[in-house]
């Protein structure tokens, strides 16, 4: 199945401080909630819409949240089985699962990095760096 659609629906950078060495950063992605939708324009397929908040936190310095809802396309009997799954235990097939994850890691970690530059954070991951070569 493939995704179909991804959009934010709130983002916020909230700085309150400095960043210091000795504090910690986290980020978190969680699944909100999972809906199956009608396709308009296919009889065999249909959608789920998967709402999705992603958090990172930079302890006392500040925090970036976002929300969104990334839209997976399916065949009727697939994504009802994806949908029911998840309204029963929160569970999903692992393929599926990766796909979701990856899609809003990928796409929240990229604007988090930008984000996080504007108002002077850290970025919230490592980035690659050339460094010195070490002496033997």
């Amino acid at each position: 199945m493939p995704i179909v659609g991804f959009s934010f629906t709130r983002l916020l950078i909230d700085k309150k401080a400095d960043f210091t060495s000795n504090e910690e950063f986290s980020s978190n992605v969680t699944i909100t909630k999972v809906e199956e939708q009608e396709h308009k324009y296919s009889k065999e397929d249909n959608l789920a819409n998967f709402d999705f908040d992603f958090h990172v936190g930079y302890g006392k310095a500040g925090v970036i949240e976002f929300n969104g809802r990334i839209i997976y396309m399916g065949v009727k009997k697939e994504v009802h089985e994806i949908v029911e799954g998840w309204k029963k235990d929160k569970t999903m097939n692992s393929l599926t699962l990766k796909n979701i994850l990856n899609t809003i890691l990928y796409k929240c970690n990229v604007r988090a990095l930008e984000m996080s530059e504007l108002v002077n954070l850290p970025a919230p991951f490592s980035l690659p760096f050339i460094r010195d070569e070490e002496k033997k």
